[in-house]
């Protein structure tokens, strides 16, 4: 993705990707003039993820500090898994929580680089395996008989203690992963997403339901999308954009104070995922 940007950026020109040298003359010295670089096999070489960051950097497009410390420990235990076995439960937990994170950085940047909305596809994030003594194993860091791994976790754990998670941010460099396994009412279980279809089933949500998928109010939407942006007012211009997504039963849920009638007073709830779509918003004006 990081390359598909440098791309856009530089007029759709394939060239920005290529790594340049110095040219070698005949007498095997290095001129001032570059050339594409070939790799052992003839092929042209493009830059690697970290050229790609420092291009889009000297572009004046911000790359979040989070994001990229994710992307650093992330490359970090590919080029230590290289050199050295890293066979190791604790070590195991750190790539999940990174994996994660990633994941989560990269649909947001397909949102805000290139307006795509990757939820239309239906993608899940599904943990590959867990490991129920996370929570025993965090108090035994460096007990591995491993040096290097040893070395390996004490510096992504260094790095996480930098990274603090915070809620108002878009990018993280780690995420946990809550899994919940809950017994149910019936033998089977119906799927089920919300929606404006009036032929629809019906359902209710419980109070917990709507604080743990609308956990916004107007306050803390403005908040989540004012700490991202400080340029961003509550004015006309906020209003308009926070307004065309109300209609989503997705992004905002609308509460009366006497719900069999639906009225009285009106209060809305948001879910999270509104805060990316504001910032995304203003970004395109």
């Amino acid at each position: 993705m990081l390359k598909a940007k440098v791309v856009k950026e530089s007029k759709n020109s394939i060239n920005a990707l290529y790594f340049k040298e110095n040219k070698i003359n005949k007498k095997g010295e290095k001129t001032k003039q570059k050339v594409l670089a070939r790799s052992r096999s003839g092929n042209f070489m493009t830059i690697d993820i970290f050229g790609c960051i420092r291009k889009l950097r000297s572009l004046n497009f911000e790359i979040n500090e989070k994001l990229y410390e994710n992307i650093e420990s992330i490359v970090e235990i590919r080029d230590n898994a290289i050199h050295f076995c890293n066979d190791d439960r604790m070590l195991n937990i750190k790539i999940q929580t990174l994996g994660t994170a990633a994941l989560i950085n990269y649909l947001k940047l397909v949102g805000k680089w290139f307006n795509e909305d990757l939820s239309k596809y239906n993608f899940y994030l599904m943990t590959v395996s867990f490991y129920n003594g996370a929570k025993e194993l965090e108090l035994l860091v460096g007990a591995s008989q491993n040096k290097e791994i040893q070395n390996l976790v004490k510096y992504l754990a260094l790095k996480e203690s930098k990274n603090p998670y915070s809620k108002n941010s878009d990018f993280h460099f780690t995420l946990n992963l809550d899994i919940n396994i809950k017994k149910s009412p019936t033998e089977g279980q119906v799927n089920f997403m919300k929606t404006n279809d009036p032929n629809a089933p019906k359902i209710q949500l419980s109070e917990e339901d709507i604080r743990k998928n609308y956990p916004l109010d107007d306050t803390e939407l403005f908040k989540s999308v004012s700490t991202e942006n400080s340029l961003i007012k509550k004015n006309s211009i906020y209003y308009k954009i926070r307004n065309k997504h109300l209609d989503n039963p997705n992004l905002c849920y609308k509460r009366y104070s006497d719900p069999r009638t639906n009225k009285g007073t009106l209060k809305k709830f948001y879910n999270s995922n509104l805060t990316s779509l504001i910032l995304q918003d203003f970004s395109n004006l």
